[in-house]
C-alpha cells in the first residue's frame, strides 16, 4: 500500500539521508523520496552537497521514537538505493 507522509531532512551525506516525520516505519522499509525539504539549520551535506536529492529510493535501516515537547515523532536513518 502507498501512502504519503511529511518529514524533514536534518542531515544527508552521499549515501543517505536523516529524517524526522510524524510516521514511523520499521527498518528495510522502502520510501521513494521526493520534493524533499532540508532543514534552514543547515547548509551543506556531510560531504559538501549543497542540496539533498530531490527524487530518491531509500532503504530504512533504522528509526528511533523522539519526545518533543509533548509530541511523538520519528527519526530515520535512509540509505539511498
Amino acid at each position: 500500500a502507498l501512502h504519503a507522509s511529511d518529514g524533514v531532512i536534518l542531515n544527508f551525506s552521499k549515501h543517505g539521508m536523516y529524517i524526522e516525520t510524524s510516521c514511523i516505519y520499521e527498518p528495510g522499509t522502502m520510501l521513494m523520496i521526493s520534493k524533499a525539504r532540508r532543514s534552514p539549520s543547515f547548509s551543506k551535506g556531510s560531504f559538501g552537497e549543497t542540496r539533498p536529492p530531490s527524487l530518491c529510493l531509500a532503504e530504512i535501516k533504522w528509526h528511533t521514537e523522539l519526545v518533543e515537547k509533548d509530541a511523538f515523532r520519528f527519526g530515520l536513518g535512509l540509505a539511498y538505493m
